[in-house]
């Protein structure tokens, strides 16, 4: 869930990547102003109507093609702020040298963000809770690397986050010195798709890398964080014929 993509002014970027920070027109995921009806609700939004190539998905790993594994994560702690915008609970950063190698491509982490349940489905199941890690390179081109959290055991990287979470929308307070790395799982096999933005104005041209293994999140802990982010995940989107391809890890 992020907005802004290549062809998207960097400026946008220092205020997050949610359309409500560049946009008046009031948009969420009830009844009315919910994902069914964005592309209505402003001239803007029309590709989350029309756009052929959206996220999230429905992965199918069976009808996936093989890739090799081509990704490097480099994440430091300098975290910078929690802001409760919402829509979303997010972490944003600054003069932080968190980044990753992706194909041969550097992007530097700009925030991340969560949404219960998740916005992408792997064989038609969705997970209690979905992470986004937005990430830009030099050419203002954006990489999504999204976890998606099974119910189980506590998870301790969580804790931080759900303890210093703002509870009230449109505030945010300081947030530093986190270990970005721990919310990643282990094994770093991942599915890879050119998709969009899960929030308006749904621009097109993002690559998205969503890891194949889950880590565990208690029962108690998703609950906390939807007692804040409630039901904020889009709708599954038509793939159109695009190649979702898998590592062998």
């Amino acid at each position: 869930m992020l907005k802004f993509y290549a062809g998207f002014c960097i400026c946008f970027l220092a205020v997050g990547l949610w359309a409500s920070d560049t946009s008046s027109v009031h948009w969420g995921y009830g009844k009315n102003d919910g994902p069914k009806n964005w592309g209505d609700l402003d001239k803007q939004f029309a590709l989350c109507k029309v756009g052929k190539a959206q996220t999230p998905i429905d992965i199918i790993p069976s009808q996936t093609k093989k890739t090799k594994q081509n990704i490097v994560f480099a994440y430091d702690e300098k975290t910078q702020t929690i802001t409760n915008n919402g829509h979303s609970v997010q972490v944003d950063l600054k003069d932080s040298a968190s980044s990753l190698q992706f194909n041969n491509t550097t992007y530097e982490l700009v925030q991340f963000h969560f949404h219960t349940p998740s916005e992408n489905h792997i064989n038609g199941v969705a997970y209690p809770l979905e992470a986004h890690f937005v990430h830009k390179n030099a050419k203002g081109g954006l990489l999504v690397v999204s976890v998606l959290y099974k119910e189980g055991a506590e998870n301790k990287a969580l804790d931080k986050i759900i303890k210093d979470l703002p509870k009230t929308a449109n505030s945010s307070k300081k947030f530093q010195k986190f270990d970005i790395q721990s919310l990643l799982p282990e094994s770093k096999g991942y599915y890879e798709f050119v998709g969009s933005l899960t929030t308006p104005p749904c621009s097109e041209n993002v690559q998205w890398v969503v890891m194949k293994t889950q880590p565990e999140v208690s029962s108690k802990q998703f609950k906390s964080l939807e007692s804040v982010l409630h039901h904020n995940a889009r709708d599954i989107q038509p793939l159109n014929k695009r190649v979702v391809k898998s590592t062998e890890e």
